[in-house]
């Protein structure tokens, strides 16, 4: 199989009609996806069979009610699925799947999870080599973070903020996902800039950047009261299971 892949990709790259080279490369690139979550399936069974402990994700519950999920693989980039999901529904099912499957394994022990009102969840990709964020297909984590309950049904603003970060490592590759309890941690930051700004900007500018302080103040208190009500429900609903 590498042997025709490689044979197949000399062959494109000599290729001068571009739009045929782009078309034959997404097909490549989407044959690799496939295989790689085979191979990933293979090697989690192969690891679990032989130790008899399955290392492919792993939950860390983490203060004020947030949890860590870490995935033992990297996600696929972005630019392996092309515009038109017809032409390629075979790959993206399989991604969306496997990922789903591993984030619902992570998390079977948090059976009753009440999500909170407002969430952020922070996604730390440490790949073997320095890419670039945005290629990252990191929709498949949101929805299967929204499709199992461990965020608000809602994946809108209101409901979700998102941060992507990445670090290099050749040693150990995975994704990490934090799933944070929103306590208006990125508004305060916003509205922190806004009050050292106010002699850089006119004076109209900054009656618009406060009263979008002000509307965010409102929005976090709700929230805050919100999430602290399920943070509680989340405890007790552990200290009875324990």
């Amino acid at each position: 199989m590498e042997f025709d892949v490689f044979n197949k990709l000399d062959n494109v790259l000599k290729d001068q009609d571009k739009k045929k080279k782009t078309e034959d490369l997404t097909q490549i690139a989407e044959a690799l996806t496939l295989a790689q979550v085979k191979l990933s399936k293979m090697i989690e069974d192969e690891v679990a069979v032989i130790s008899g402990v399955d290392t492919s994700v792993k939950l860390e519950e983490l203060e004020e009610g947030s949890i860590k999920i870490t995935v033992k693989e990297n996600l696929p980039k972005m630019k392996v699925f092309r515009k038109n999901i017809n032409d390629n529904i075979k790959a993206y099912q399989e991604v969306r799947d496997r990922w789903s499957s591993l984030i619902k394994k992570a998390t079977d022990s948090l059976s009753g999870w009440i999500p909170f009102e407002k969430a952020i969840v922070w996604i730390v990709h440490y790949d073997p080599y320095v890419s670039d964020l945005d290629n990252y297909a990191f929709k498949y984590i949101i929805d299967a973070l929204r499709f199992l309950g461990l965020i608000h049904y809602k994946d809108d603003f209101n409901h979700l903020s998102v941060i992507h970060t990445g670090k290099q490592d050749k040693e150990d590759p995975r994704t990490e996902i934090y799933i944070i309890m929103d306590q208006g941690q990125l508004s305060d930051y916003y509205c922190m800039n806004v009050e050292k700004n106010k002699k850089k900007k006119g004076v109209s500018f900054m009656n618009q950047d406060q009263q979008k302080c002000q509307y965010m103040d409102t929005k976090k208190e709700e929230n805050y009261t919100k999430n602290t009500s399920k943070l509680k429900q989340n405890k007790q609903k552990k200290s009875n299971t324990s």
